[in-house]
């Protein structure tokens, strides 16, 4: 009867670990398929984004994929017309045969959710125009959708984002503009120097510290306004393919910040909103538990956290799979069943 006990309390908390909204991408980190799956299910995630499949490649295949189903984890796949990892997509030069690539990597893998090409206003992740980017993503949910599958856009970066953002938020309220590029230190980064410290013993004063911090972000616009413009030419192709989820990444310090972005991004895209790539700079395992809940009650789902370092990004695990306090604070939001 106590084995019985014992067996009905594990069946319960692997039902908790999995009904949440929750889930991690891993790269490569710790050897085999089996290793990361056990390291995601450790987290007590319930989605799973491998690596990319390679369509352009002649065996476009997932390491990953069998071991994550098998282990109960549903997953968001990318998909990229690319031969390898360190090169760009190309455009389509043969949609049917694109299709049909496709069409068998969904049968092998069945993925939940299809996520075409990863920040594709990169130039060296995709080597073609905006129109050239919808054409594919028109493609892909084609085929897709004959399968009962959804799909998505490969989300703007992080940086190209919040300067979106920005640009957006100029039009109606500077002040705003500013604050949020202030915040997020995208205006910051870019222009080396620009800080509210610096600004305060610079000028003095709130209005000529607010005025400053507005100067400021309107040199950054200008001197981005190529990036930026092809960063919201992407994002509006994408809206236009016909993807059934607003797909971003996010990066930027401070949690509150999400709201504006997804208020920004609904905006341009009024469809479901979803994150296949989402995470932190810094080791603050509240800022973890806050951005999650941010997403959470704005109705985000599925959520997939960037798991392991990046260049200036922290992950949830070292690069032995060992849990770091920001895993812990994932592992907590996942474990209290958020779905609703």
């Amino acid at each position: 009867m106590k084995r019985v006990f014992v067996l009905l309390l594990v069946l319960v908390g692997t039902a908790i670990a999995q009904s949440n909204d929750l889930g991690v991408m891993l790269g490569t980190i710790g050897g085999s398929p089996q290793r990361r799956v056990e390291i995601a299910k450790q987290l007590s995630a319930s989605w799973y984004r491998p690596e990319p499949v390679l369509l352009g490649s002649e065996h476009a295949s997932c390491e990953d994929c069998e071991a994550a189903r098998a282990g109960g984890l549903k997953l968001v796949l990318v998909v990229r017309n690319a031969t390898a990892l360190n090169k760009a997509s190309l455009p389509l030069s043969d949609p049917v045969a694109y299709q049909q690539k496709l069409r068998a990597a969904l049968d092998r893998y069945k993925p939940e959710i299809v996520v075409v090409e990863n920040e594709p206003e990169d130039k060296d992740a995709f080597a073609g125009s905006p129109d050239e980017y919808a054409t594919e993503l028109k493609a892909a949910c084609e085929v897709t959708h004959a399968a009962n599958i959804k799909c998505t856009d490969g989300g703007l970066a992080s940086p190209d984002l919040a300067g979106v953002v920005i640009d957006e938020l100029w039009k109606t309220d500077k002040l705003q503009a500013a604050d949020f590029g202030i915040a997020t230190e995208i205006v910051r980064a870019k222009n080396p120097g620009t800080t509210i410290s610096v600004l305060g013993r610079t000028m003095g004063g709130q209005v000529s510290m607010q005025q400053t911090v507005e100067k400021a972000t309107a040199g950054y616009l200008e001197k981005h306004r190529a990036d930026i413009d092809r960063s919201r030419a992407f994002l509006l192709a994408g809206a236009s393919a016909g993807p059934d989820y607003a797909n971003f990444h996010w990066y930027e310090l401070k949690p509150e910040e999400v709201t504006t972005v997804l208020d920004v991004l609904g905006r341009l895209n009024k469809r479901a909103q979803m994150t296949d790539e989402i995470g932190q700079m810094e080791e603050r395992p509240f800022e973890t538990g806050d951005k999650i809940k941010i997403l959470l009650d704005a109705g985000v789902r599925p959520i997939i956290w960037a798991g392991i370092d990046g260049k200036d990004k922290v992950g949830l695990v070292d690069k032995k799979g060992d849990l770091r306090p920001t895993g812990r604070a994932f592992q907590q939001a996942a474990q209290k069943g958020v779905s609703q």
